[in-house]
């Protein structure tokens, strides 16, 4: 998702879902959540 702020500033919002599987063992399988954001201004 992105929104502009101002004509020269804008922030942006991410979000993922993971999973993970190791077929050999199964000790290192996981599920994670991720969330990143972002301000880019310019001038």
């Amino acid at each position: 998702m992105n929104r502009r702020i101002t004509p020269n500033m804008m922030w942006s919002l991410g979000y993922g879902y993971y999973i993970g599987n190791d077929n050999a063992a199964s000790f290192n399988d996981y599920s994670a959540h991720m969330i990143s954001t972002g301000l880019q201004i310019r001038f």
